[in-house]
């Protein structure tokens, strides 16, 4: 997908980011740059302008699973008891620390752990845009929002 992250295009999206941002379920696990509302499960997005280029921001909208960080790779907890919790490991030890989407902690006794299993995939789902201007858009709020105007 190919898009112009300059000129006038760039700044009109402003006005329909946040609501992509949010109608497309980014909010859920990540905290809009904006105002800091939304999910911890995901990695901070605040300054994200200021830390990457609109084409790394593009790349990992599009393809998340490129430049993944293993800090963000899920893991699957099939329990003793048949329950099966998928998050993010906080802190091991006696007790397991997992952190799950809605950004609940879980402590589970690690004796009651079954099986243990890390993805080495992303969460975050491919094809969350749907076209050149929405790629736009949301990377446009990315890059601005927090920013003056």
């Amino acid at each position: 997908m190919r898009c112009r992250f300059t000129g006038r295009g760039f700044r009109r999206g402003l006005f329909r980011s946040k609501a992509l941002f949010t109608q497309r379920g980014c909010i859920a696990c990540h905290r809009s740059p904006d105002d800091g509302k939304g999910g911890s499960v995901g990695p901070s997005l605040a300054d994200v302008g200021k830390r990457f280029s609109p084409a790394y921001l593009a790349e990992s909208v599009l393809s998340p699973n490129k430049s993944a960080s293993p800090n963000f790779y899920p893991t699957t907890l099939l329990m003793q008891d048949g329950k099966v919790h998928t998050g993010f490991v906080e802190a091991s030890g006696e007790k397991v620390k997992l952190r799950v989407v809605t950004g609940r902690i879980l402590e589970l006794d690690a004796k009651a752990i079954r099986k243990r299993e890390t993805s080495h995939q992303s969460m975050m789902p491919a094809g969350l845009v749907r076209s050149p201007e929405e790629l736009r858009d949301l990377i446009s709020f990315l890059k601005t929002a927090g920013q003056p105007r």
